[in-house]
């Protein structure tokens, strides 16, 4: 006759089919076996944190597979490190030696450093984003493409040379520095001539005046600047009519003059 049969597992008749269910835990984090270290010296890559607390590589998120012989290749470019990784991926000819490492752990002993090269005229540093001399095989070359063009502003006809331009003073501003003031003597700025250079004298450095292309004008630039490709910023001059009315008599109005054409540079990196 059948029987009740109860089990810290199954409560059931007998005779009967029963399930014995047993779960295996399975470890969380590295596992237990397969696990290899590489410790020794490579071309590049960085050195691992114990020589190089600063910009050293932690040890236990340093690992490969043994299919990322390539990654390795590529951060350590050659060296003990790479030549013993090489190895230990490599398949075995051993019928009795199947599988490989489950992961590879690498800790660099030499510290290396990157190779870099500062721009002309400092306007930055070009750096190379791994260690080692193979950074020296990079050059670059910075052409203009775009070449700058100044600003200027041509003004219209002066209304009267001589006594009429006695003493006249305005303000002018270039790439937003300071102030200057220009103001006309007395006499000496007959004609149009006259009047430019004696403008063109009183002007900041890198600031000129010349006649227009218009009869008896003035035209007021800043003048071209060769390196203004690797400096980073455009360039403007404002004029100021610090003395009501004055700018008005050598045809000008106030104002705030830019480059038409920003300069433009290609940076070429070959290796």
């Amino acid at each position: 006759m059948a029987q009740r049969i109860s089990e810290s597992f199954i409560n059931t008749n007998r005779p009967g089919a029963y399930f014995d269910i047993k779960v295996k835990s399975t470890p969380v984090g590295v596992a237990s076996s397969g696990n290899i270290l590489i410790i020794g010296e490579a071309e590049g890559g960085p050195a691992s944190q114990g020589v190089d607390s600063v910009d050293g590589s932690i040890l236990k998120d340093n690992f490969f597979t043994p299919d990322q012989l390539s990654n390795v290749e590529s951060i350590y470019i050659s060296g003990p490190i790479v030549d013993a990784f090489r190895a230990i991926s490599s398949p075995s000819s051993d019928a009795n030696i199947t599988g490989s490492a489950n992961r590879i752990y690498i800790a660099k002993t030499n510290k290396g450093s990157k190779a870099s090269a500062t721009v002309a005229t400092a306007y930055g540093t070009l750096q190379d984003q791994n260690y080692g001399t193979d950074g020296n095989k990079y050059k670059y070359q910075i052409t203009q493409s775009i070449d700058e063009a100044a600003p200027s502003i041509t003004g219209i006809t002066v209304p009267a040379f001589g006594a009429a331009l006695d003493g006249a003073s305005f303000t002018v501003r270039t790439n937003g520095g300071a102030e200057a003031v220009i103001t006309l003597g007395v006499g000496g700025h007959a004609d149009i001539t006259a009047l430019v250079a004696e403008i063109d004298g009183l002007l900041p450095a890198g600031m000129s005046a010349a006649e227009g292309a218009a009869t008896d004008t003035v035209e007021l630039l800043l003048d071209p600047d060769a390196a203004a490709n690797s400096k980073g910023w455009g360039k403007s001059f404002e004029l100021i009519d610090s003395t009501p009315g004055d700018l008005a008599k050598i045809g000008h109005a106030e104002g705030l003059s830019v480059s038409s054409a920003e300069p433009e540079g290609q940076l070429d990196i070959i290796r």
